[in-house]
């Protein structure tokens, strides 16, 4: 968002998009040509978090808990539930107005029939007040040409616990730069990380590659089947070396790949077919939209509880698509 006197060449060059808001965070440059050898830009050092969870393929991811305006005390186990996908998709994003996350917003809003089709859900989570979490998503919403009835789960995280709770940022986060509390984490229906990408601010997420990799995990999630290395869907996978020479042969157009040591492991097989893989993408539903807030941390431990109305908090607001009653 900001440029220096080095960088003022790049202004005039700029397309803005115009925001509802009128704010110029939005600008557009051509690639400026690269040095052959780049100099690497120095990351400042993090402090390290001192969460009980830890980024680990097949572990349980933390279960918060939550106040929803209207219906108590909740669980964020018992929102993945709700949401009823095969897989969620929690993407977390260190400001709003984060030009780059933005981008990765409108995103998002676009990315969402290919998500239903794919039986997944979508939640995300900011760093910042519930305030402007609110107007961002609008605005979002407003570049990306999206129905004002389309939406995914939206969380502000004003007071950083849930960036602390899943590891992102140290406990004590007074005064520190939440530019680490930035991932994208895939839970499974058993609310284990099933898969976990993390960039840097500068560095947007490809979309392409988030649907690459979702498909390679519905393909693969017997453990029968993998995706081979820059594996596109529709291509042939590969068989696991577990799998018996009879389960093999069940396996459309069957192949083994001949090696120096004459061992029997590399082998091909079709893609099963998924509909998506055949269908155009349906148009997004109409969805409802709730508000829910992260309990402070005085509320831990608190039981689920119906029918009360809690104190409005004001460190998050909900965006919600897909939970139901």
């Amino acid at each position: 968002p900001a440029t220096n006197v080095a960088e003022d060449s790049f202004v005039d060059k700029a397309k803005e998009k115009t925001v509802p808001s009128g704010r110029r965070y939005m600008r557009h440059i051509p690639q400026p040509i690269m040095d052959s050898v780049q100099k690497i830009r120095p990351h400042v050092e993090v402090q390290p978090g001192d969460s009980d969870f830890r980024i680990k393929l097949g572990a349980k991811f933390p279960d918060f808990d939550w106040s929803a305006t209207k219906q108590g005390i909740n669980r964020f186990h018992h929102l993945l539930d709700r949401l009823k996908g095969d897989l969620t998709v929690m993407i977390c994003w260190p400001r709003n107005f984060d030009p780059v996350a933005t981008t990765e917003l409108m995103g998002c809003l676009k990315f969402l029939p290919d998500l239903r089709q794919r039986r997944v859900s979508m939640i995300g989570m900011s760093c910042d007040g519930v305030e402007s979490l609110g107007q961002w998503v609008k605005y979002a919403m407003s570049l990306s040409d999206s129905d004002e009835d389309s939406g995914f789960t939206m969380i502000a995280d004003r007071n950083l616990n849930i960036a602390a709770t899943l590891g992102l940022l140290p406990s004590d986060t007074a005064g520190h730069d939440t530019c680490p509390a930035r991932g994208l984490f895939v839970i499974g229906k058993d609310k284990t990380l099933r898969l976990s990408m993390q960039y840097p601010t500068t560095t947007g997420l490809n979309f392409a590659e988030i649907l690459r990799v979702l498909d390679s995990l519905i393909l693969t999630k017997d453990f029968k089947l993998a995706t081979p290395a820059n594996w596109q869907q529709r291509q042939r996978l590969i068989l696991d070396p577990k799998v018996s020479k009879t389960d093999a042969s069940k396996f459309d157009n069957l192949a083994i790949q001949s090696l120096p040591s004459g061992k029997e492991y590399l082998r091909w097989v079709d893609c099963p077919k998924l509909k998506w893989f055949e269908e155009e993408v349906s148009p997004a539903s109409p969805l409802d939209v709730e508000e829910w807030e992260p309990l402070s941390p005085a509320g831990k431990g608190q039981q689920e509880i119906r029918g009360k109305e809690p104190v409005e908090d004001k460190d998050a607001w909900c965006l919600s698509c897909g939970c139901g009653p």
